[in-house]
């Protein structure tokens, strides 16, 4: 019994004391793997990382010009990747799925503002037999009516759930506020867009999106491997001139800063606050991205500390810069209950300028610099998301210059740059406060 209580207390004295920071340590330079980039023989680029010993390969198709902001008809990108799948020259939609099915193989089509992407996940000794399924889908899909009519129902019926949600009210209505509703960034996809599209508008469109594609793969690749996607795609007609949007007007529209979307029976209100910001090129970036975290871009951010741990106004908060290839926003967002709304907003406001007085601490500086440095380490830690970081710059025409600069930046950034940051792209003037719910 004796030895029973000295082990207990000599537990009790090990545990972690939560009160006691942990001790920050300097972290080594950091190697970002990059791919190796080739053309085929059609001058269509190709960017490898053979980047694991594993079995496994990310195949990855970006169609450059496929995202919405070139839609003639607004919902066209969104429609298309959602039935690209559903037929081929060759293949019904019932064999695209059994071949991917019978091969373990997972295929995803996924379109943003500014691209599409075809993404296809295989074992390494399957991918080469599926290739010419993956043409196909890519280069000769059939778009059928009757899979048409059936995606849009689909969809509309998702989009009837979502706009009852505020989260989502909040945020689309935000977007369209600050980016304005001429463009392409600020448009929403409405249920009569959708109804409106044929089979002829997506075939029509389609011809566009593919006029310009690159292929990103990673992975356990062989030569042979290699060599059959080049084979492949190599012979398909290319153009590396990215279509311009119709319109890139990118002004705001609505003249008040503030408006409320009600919503019948809710007892949430979802909140969103921010402004226009810098876009990933510009030379204050990254130090903008710092002054970002620290706000709420992690659980200890100081929105955190206060409208939740402290106010216990809400389950969660964020602040993020979203970024798009013509523009960008800074956007604070959290869903709390209706009465304690203007409460939130009021101690949101107070903690952005806040942000004018520098730290709090010597320790708050360093533990969010070791948080983004070590956010950024981990992401590098598996094989098949250094892709993912390579995209994040690639396809916003950077180099990766711009991660070092930013691992540099992360460990220069002082009270002073936080400072003068604050007072010239996160302060609360001119900012927009959008809500929706009760």
């Amino acid at each position: 019994m004796i030895r029973i209580k000295e082990k207990k207390t000599q537990s009790l004295i090990n545990m972690l004391d939560r009160k006691i920071p942990p001790v920050h340590f300097q972290f080594p330079d950091i190697t970002i793997p990059e791919p190796e980039t080739s053309h085929l023989g059609n001058g269509m680029p190709i960017h490898v990382f053979n980047s694991t010993s594993q079995p496994v390969v990310k195949l990855e198709i970006v169609l450059r010009n496929g995202g919405s902001k070139t839609d003639v008809k607004v919902g066209t990108s969104f429609l298309i990747s959602k039935t690209l799948q559903s037929g081929t020259k060759s293949y019904t939609a019932q064999e695209i799925t059994n071949q991917l099915a019978e091969k373990g193989a997972f295929l995803e089509v996924s379109s943003s503002f500014d691209y599409s992407i075809v993404t296809v996940y295989s074992l390494t000794k399957h991918l080469e037999s599926l290739l010419p399924l993956i043409y196909e889908i890519v280069y000769l899909p059939k778009f059928p009516e009757s899979e048409i009519e059936l995606h849009k129902n689909i969809l509309i019926a998702g989009l009837k759930t979502q706009n009852k949600k505020t989260s989502i009210i909040a945020s689309k209505n935000f977007r369209k506020s600050v980016l304005g509703s001429d463009s392409p960034y600020g448009k929403i996809i409405r249920e009569d867009d959708l109804k409106s599209l044929s089979a002829n508008d997506l075939s029509e469109a389609y011809q566009n999106y593919i006029s310009n594609i690159e292929i990103i793969i990673n992975g356990n690749i062989s030569s042979d491997l290699q060599s059959s996607i080049k084979s492949y795609f190599g012979s398909a007609a290319h153009s590396s001139n990215i279509i311009e949007p119709l319109s890139l007007n990118t002004s705001s529209d609505q003249k008040s800063l503030t408006s409320h979307f009600p919503l019948e029976n809710s007892i949430q209100t979802s909140i969103r606050i921010g402004k226009r910001t810098l876009q990933k090129s510009a030379p204050d970036f990254h130090k903008l991205l710092i002054a970002n975290h620290l706000l709420g871009g992690y659980f200890g951010s100081r929105l955190m500390s206060n409208i939740r741990e402290e106010k216990g106004l809400t389950y969660g908060i964020y602040s993020s810069i979203v970024t798009f290839n013509d523009a960008a926003y800074f956007v604070i967002g959290s869903d709390v209950n209706g009465k304690d709304k203007e409460l939130a907003i009021e101690e949101i406001t107070k903690e952005i300028d806040k942000l004018k007085n520098g730290f709090n601490s010597k320790d708050e500086l360093s533990l969010v610099k070791n948080h983004l440095l070590g956010s950024f380490q981990s992401d590098l830690s598996s094989p098949l998301s250094l892709s993912d970081k390579f995209k994040g710059i690639h396809l916003s025409n950077l180099t990766y210059k711009y991660y070092h600069n930013y691992l540099q930046e992360i460990k220069k950034f002082s009270e002073t740059d936080l400072i003068n940051i604050t007072e010239n792209y996160l302060n609360s003037d001119l900012i927009y406060c959008i809500t929706a719910g009760s």
